[in-house]
């Protein structure tokens, strides 16, 4: 198995900076929390830039000059410049700072998106901007496509060919996967080999952020690849999504992606307060999963533990422990249900809830309610098959 490759998306273009106080916006934040992602273990660093007045999406060739410019004083780490842009920005413009620039990676996104911004204006008052533009956005993102036309497609990729940039094949669904295929064998991937692939999961309008759909495309990738050489990555967008889905990445002989461009959360409720403290929680995940899953007798463990719970008989016990950090003033269950990985959304948890598909401690519980406190310890059971020995935390 491949060492593990983690890379931190810094800032991104669709987070707001509204939605935290912890989103890095000028050249000397975004360069500064790259070094520090770096050092606590990210191997790649992935780049957007933002006015440093505002905050807003650009993609100013000076702007990200800087940005790299301070990244290279202090460190060595992999950049990997995004060709997204934002909204209103032309193709032309997206790829620019890439053939000036000529970082070592760039975003090569090759499929189209349908957005909106429906349910940020629900969740936010008029008070909560911080700039006139946030709201003009996410006004604007219905009447908006993410638009990634061939011609345009062919532009990045030969811009990227001729500055040495290798293309990150960014997928967020199964039919990506073809057209990544079709400039695979007409362009040779506009790249030497390997091929860099990096699945997206959760985003709205795009494949969700479940096992399964993990699952099928690395097997489509898989397929559509045969006997060539690639490398993969996974992205989960939201919490708990990306520190799930990078548990199943490392599982599955994957790499990562974590940071706050794809999620805000360190935990449930919990707002990250950098991108470096993402890298560390997925450094820790993947420390305690070689450990688990390369250790003969611990795995023995957790399957006897796993059949205890399904059958009824024996040691429950021996399943895993896992401790959940919650807030101080407790977690309702639904919201418990996600953190814990058993459910992929609050919304999904209280679907379940409603189906009486939910127990703790072997009781069905259906009001989501319930607020569990630190200092808990018990069985979690959703459906007949799924479940988690937890012990709740102060975070």
């Amino acid at each position: 198995m491949d060492k593990l490759i983690i890379s931190a998306a810094i800032t991104g273009a669709a987070v707001l900076p509204m939605q935290t106080p912890y989103l890095p916006i000028t050249p000397q934040q975004i360069a500064d929390e790259a070094v520090r992602a770096a050092e606590a273990g990210a191997a790649s660093v992935h780049i957007h830039a933002r006015d440093p007045e505002n905050g807003k999406p650009t993609s100013d060739v000076e702007v990200f000059r800087e940005i790299v410019t301070r990244i290279k004083e202090r460190s060595d780490v992999i950049i990997c410049m995004s060709t997204t842009g934002g909204m209103g920005i032309s193709p032309q413009d997206k790829i620019k700072p890439v053939a000036v620039l000529k970082p070592e990676l760039a975003s090569f996104d090759v499929g189209s998106v349908s957005l909106t911004g429906e349910r940020l204006l629900k969740a936010y008052k008029e008070t909560d901007y911080k700039y006139a533009w946030e709201k003009e956005l996410l006004t604007q993102r219905a009447k908006h496509v993410w638009a990634n036309s061939f011609d345009d497609l062919h532009m990045f990729g030969q811009t990227m060919q001729e500055a040495g940039t290798k293309p990150e094949y960014e997928i967020f669904d199964i039919g990506w996967l073809y057209n990544a295929r079709y400039f695979w064998r007409t362009k040779a991937g506009y790249c030497t080999p390997p091929l860099w692939v990096q699945f997206v999961l959760g985003g709205f309008g795009t494949i969700g952020a479940t096992p399964e759909h993990l699952l099928h495309m690395k097997q489509t990738l898989d397929t559509l690849f045969a006997g060539e050489e690639y490398k993969w990555s996974v992205i989960g967008v939201g919490y708990p999504a990306q520190f799930y889905m990078a548990a199943r990445a490392m599982m599955m002989g994957g790499h990562v992606r974590v940071g706050i461009e794809d999620n805000l959360e360190i935990r449930a409720g919990v707002l990250a307060k950098s991108n470096a403290e993402m890298v560390e929680r997925a450094v820790r995940l993947a420390r305690e999963l070689a450990t688990r899953f390369h250790d003969a007798a611990a795995a023995e463990q957790a399957i006897a533990g796993w059949e205890a719970a399904v059958t009824g008989q024996g040691d429950i016990t021996q399943l895993p422990l896992q401790d959940v950090a919650i807030p101080a003033e407790g977690l309702r269950i639904a919201a418990l249900l996600t953190a814990a990985g058993l459910t992929p959304s609050n919304s999904e948890a209280n679907r379940k809830l409603k189906e009486r598909a939910v127990k703790v401690d072997g009781e069905v519980v259906e009001d989501g309610q319930q607020v569990l406190q630190p200092g808990f310890e018990g069985l979690l059971q959703v459906g007949k098959r799924t479940f988690a020995r937890v012990r709740l935390v102060t975070a």
